[in-house]
């Protein structure tokens, strides 16, 4: 029960990051990274 209480925990830490990392990346306008570059894998 823990283990995957830890998991899951992790599991959305790293999507919240990645939420924040790709707003930034947007808000400075560098690109919209993640929906091209994630189409082409």
């Amino acid at each position: 029960m823990n283990e995957k209480n830890i998991i899951r925990n992790l599991i959305l830490v790293i999507f919240f990051l990645l939420i924040i990392y790709s707003l930034l990346r947007v808000g400075a306008g560098l690109d919209l990274s993640f929906g091209p570059y994630y189409k082409e894998k």
